[in-house]
């Protein structure tokens, strides 16, 4: 039995040590020793090869660092130089940490990971301020896609403050926006050119009456500069009980995504009238300027 441990620990031990000697390492670290326990990745909180080291294989790999000193991997030429047009990273909802893409940040705790009592607790800022809070279900949308609030619990238990929800998943609540983004434009700006500012959200405000069948839609989004922030919505105008045929107001809203050119056109027609031509026209083009 004895003599059967023993063949157990040497063959752990060469496969840590063959963990160890696969690494990341630069010149001056690569020949060393290294004690064969894991450690913890100061980056990304996985595990290493080793105790002495400070960041796992993957951010080695990722960073282009000595996976023990953190020295550079590659050349001064080679190194990748910061491009905010890139994906945001991907959140990870199962641990606590910090995101940042453009003007945004987000800021994640969870508590008690892994355990029935988890909790998670999240903090969503624009332009160095936290983002005005609303009610249960309503939302932002950032570069991580939709932020979806939860009003604060006694016990932080469960979602709290902003957190992200699955793309596919219907919103309960209303769209907000961050002060000094929204743009209002109405019948009166049809036919404009304008230039806007990246994150700005162009809130197109036109009349109709849903009940002559009649609805708003986009036409025409030429262009990558901007995107289309949910579904074009419906506000009926007040009026007293039981009146029916009352219209209202189409709200279509578009925000600033990146540096260039777009031009938007919607038209306001019967959707079962496929080939009769729309009964009004909406047309902007729009620059979205760099900051």
């Amino acid at each position: 039995m004895r003599k059967l441990m023993r063949v157990l620990l040497a063959v752990a031990m060469v496969g840590a040590g063959a963990s160890v000697a696969s690494a990341e390492l630069c010149d001056k670290c690569k020949d060393r020793m290294y004690i064969m326990v894991v450690g913890q990745c100061s980056s990304c909180g996985g595990t290493t090869a080793s105790k002495a080291f400070k960041l796992c294989a993957k951010c080695s790999q990722e960073q282009g660092k000595c996976q023990h000193c953190l020295a550079s991997l590659r050349p001064v030429a080679e190194a990748p130089k910061p491009d905010e047009s890139k994906q945001p990273a991907k959140i990870d909802l199962n641990r606590s940490g910090e995101y940042t893409h453009g003007k945004w940040r987000y800021v994640l705790h969870v508590s008690l990971p892994g355990y029935k009592r988890e909790g998670r607790e999240g903090r969503l800022e624009y332009d160095g301020q936290a983002v005005p809070l609303g009610e249960l279900g309503d939302y932002y949308e950032t570069p991580w896609g939709r932020m979806t609030f939860f009003p604060k619990k006694i016990l932080p238990v469960g979602n709290n403050g902003w957190i992200p929800l699955p793309p596919d998943e219907k919103p309960k609540g209303k769209l907000l926006l961050p002060p000094g983004l929204e743009v209002p434009l109405g019948e009166t700006d049809n036919g404009k050119k304008l230039s806007v500012k990246l994150d700005q959200v162009l809130v197109v405000t036109l009349p109709g009456n849903v009940t002559t069948g009649y609805s708003w839609e986009i036409a025409d989004l030429d262009g990558d500069a901007l995107r289309q922030l949910g579904e074009i919505a419906y506000q009926q105008k007040s009026a007293p009980p039981g009146m029916v045929g009352v219209g209202g107001n189409f709200v279509c809203r578009l925000q600033a995504v990146k540096p260039g050119k777009a031009t938007v056109k919607l038209v306001y027609k019967r959707p079962w009238e496929k080939q009769a031509p729309p009964e009004k026209t909406f047309t902007v083009e729009v620059t979205v300027e760099k900051d």
